[in-house]
Parts: structure tokens; C-alpha cells; sequence
């Protein structure tokens, strides 16, 4: 009997119970372990990204590259320099590198390198391999895969737990998206419709839609822009508590505060 209340302890801390609906698959204030485990394309990545990741080149390599990847790595590395003045690296000209510049750099100990991978792999590489790094208090993006999900996600994390979900639904209906939203976290919401006003030029009304919804867990605010062709919605869903840490911070004074 005792071992089996001891099984009953770890499985409450392996597995965190979320009183939150799951959205997109995913609950706000669930860790990496548990992201990766509902996204598998994401997760096969990993292995991709670390072989693909780019390694600091040599001097010989640097001395061996064409004048166009020269170019292109002066460039990179000045940029890199100029956005980092507390870096113990220092161009002693106030111009681009050249190669003999390169070389030195890199005997100094300077990481240089090239990568040739699309600019879409690289913003997935640079997301998913920080998000499995050393916990941080950095805030981290993760976009989903092109053609993975009906509309395109983003998942913000923040100290390692993911902290806000944000869905594109483009071309969406919005009652439907409404029902949904309602359905999963049992509030309806506070709904409103502004017209917004006319420009100098005539220009088409856009009629923008919200929706809000407020639980003990979760605020959700769904917004959509009439008049686009394909429309523009778009979702966002953050904790209770940092929407009330928003709000608090927001709070409008009265006249004798």
C-alpha cells in the first residue's frame, strides 16, 4: 500500500494537473516536456536542428571561402559587433572586415559562422534549441509548422512554461470560433462590434469584432477585422494571473488618487 501512495505522489508531480480547457492542444503553464510531447513535427526537428547547426569556422576555412561568402560574413560579423558593445571583440577600422580581418577574429576566438539554411529553418532551429537549453528568463517563440495546424500558432514561453498562445485564424467564421471558445471554458463572453471611421480618402468601413473571455484560469480575446478578403482574426490567450497583473498595472487613476 505504501508504494502505491508513493506512485500516486510522483504521478502528481510528473504530471501537474491543468484545470485550464486545452487549446490548440495545449494548456498555458505546461512545461517543454509536455509542449514537445503534443508536437511531434517540432520534436522530430530537434535532432535536424543540432546536426544543422552551424559550427565555428577556422582561419583555413575562413581563408578558403569565395570573395561573395567574404562579403557576406563581413557584413554579419560588423552587424554583430556594432549590436554588441559590451562584446570583448573589436574591429580596430571603422569599416567591414576583410578576410585577413575574418581570420584574425576567429584566432581570437570570435565564433564565426555561415548559415546557408533557409530563413524559416533557422527561426525554427534558434526556437526549439533554446527552448531546450538551460532555463532562462528570457521569453521564447515558437511558431508552428507550415501546414501542421488548420491556422497558423505561436506559443510564447517564459522561465521554461508556456505562457501564451496566440492562433491566426484566417478566413475563419467568427461566430463558430466563438461557440468554440465558449464550449471550452463553459463563460460566455462579452462581445462587442465597432465601426471604426471613416479616412479623408473614402476608404472601404472595416467592422472589427470582439470577443472576450475571462475564468479563473485563462483570458482569452478573440478579434476580427471585416472587409479583408480571406479575413483577419486573430486569438490570444494568457494566464489569469498575467492578465490581472496587466490590468492592475493599467488600472485607470481616479480624480483623487
Amino acid at each position: 500500500m505504501a508504494f502505491y501512495r508513493f506512485l500516486f505522489v510522483v504521478m502528481i508531480v510528473a504530471f501537474p494537473a491543468f484545470s485550464q480547457p486545452v487549446l490548440m492542444g495545449h494548456q498555458l503553464g505546461e512545461n517543454v516536456s509536455h509542449f514537445f510531447a503534443a508536437e511531434p513535427g517540432l520534436q522530430s526537428r530537434l535532432d535536424a536542428c543540432r546536426a544543422s547547426e552551424p559550427k565555428p569556422m577556422t582561419p583555413e576555412q575562413i581563408h578558403a571561402l569565395s570573395k561573395h561568402d567574404i562579403e557576406a560574413l563581413a557584413h554579419q560579423v560588423y552587424a554583430d559587433v556594432l549590436s554588441s558593445p559590451d562584446t570583448k571583440f573589436h574591429l580596430k577600422l571603422k569599416r567591414l572586415p576583410n578576410r585577413d580581418d575574418l581570420e584574425d577574429l576567429s584566432r581570437q576566438g570570435m565564433p564565426i559562422v555561415i548559415d546557408k539554411r533557409m530563413p524559416d529553418e533557422i527561426a525554427t532551429c534558434h526556437s526549439v534549441l533554446a527552448l531546450i537549453a538551460p532555463a532562462s528568463s528570457s521569453s521564447i517563440l515558437i511558431e508552428s509548422l507550415p501546414n501542421s495546424r488548420p491556422h497558423p500558432v505561436t506559443w510564447h514561453f517564459e522561465n521554461g512554461v508556456l505562457a501564451e498562445i496566440d492562433i491566426d485564424f484566417h478566413g475563419a467564421d467568427f461566430s463558430e470560433v466563438v461557440n468554440d471558445f465558449t464550449a471550452k471554458t463553459g463563460v460566455r463572453p462579452n462581445e462587442n462590434k465597432e465601426v471604426s471611421t471613416p479616412n479623408l480618402y473614402g476608404a472601404t468601413l472595416h467592422v472589427s469584432r470582439k470577443a472576450a473571455w475571462l475564468t479563473p484560469e485563462l483570458y482569452a480575446l478573440l478579434e476580427d477585422e471585416e472587409g479583408f478578403v480571406d479575413g483577419k482574426m486573430r486569438a490570444t490567450i494568457i494566464s489569469r494571473a498575467k492578465y490581472d497583473a496587466w490590468e492592475k498595472s493599467h488600472a485607470k487613476k481616479g480624480t483623487l488618487d
